[in-house]
């Protein structure tokens, strides 16, 4: 089955935006931001980079699963 191309838009915007967050967490300076991804997450003692990080690789599995029109990506997004 050939991929729609509102998937395909959807899936280039999220793929730009896990590469700014790893990005952003190795250039990350913690006096910029009051709250961080880590807060927003409830996980205050995690690590700030390491929480980017884990969010932008969470991400990008989630994105595979949506561009091959896999069911479970569909519904992790």
């Amino acid at each position: 089955m050939k991929r729609p191309i509102g998937i395909s838009i959807i899936s280039y915007y999220y793929i730009y935006g896990a590469f700014i967050l790893f990005i952003t967490s190795i250039f990350y300076e913690s006096h910029i931001n009051e709250i961080g991804i880590s807060d927003r997450f409830g996980l205050t003692h995690v690590p700030e980079q390491f929480m980017r990080l884990v969010v932008a690789s969470i991400t990008l599995i989630i994105i595979y699963g949506y561009m091959k029109l896999k069911k479970w990506g569909f519904w992790l997004m």
